[in-house]
């Protein structure tokens, strides 16, 4: 079994057989405008329906992501452990 299916087992067990990713952070989604400005905010609201993980770019601008999930509480407090080891075992220098 892979790491990552792995990690998702161990963030939400018996909850997630199929995982789905809705949107994408080249969709640049902060850059439109239906003649209301810019959004302030972008949410792919089915997410906590159908425990899909949205992923979009970040509305500042800077190159990062925003990441949107919905999980019961024990969930994300796993989510945001494997989440934080994720991102401290990246190497950012060479970006």
């Amino acid at each position: 079994m892979g790491l990552a299916k792995r990690r998702f087992r161990e963030v939400a067990p018996g909850i997630m057989s199929v995982l789905s990713v809705a949107g994408s952070p080249r969709f640049r989604v902060y850059e439109l405008d239906f003649g209301f400005g810019r959004p302030a905010k972008v949410d792919v609201v089915s997410v906590a329906r159908t425990g899909a993980v949205a992923v979009d770019e970040s509305r500042v601008g800077d190159g990062g992501m925003e990441v949107g999930l919905a999980l019961p509480p024990d969930g994300m407090t796993a989510f945001r452990k494997c989440f934080a080891d994720a991102v401290a075992g990246l190497d950012m220098r060479g970006r």
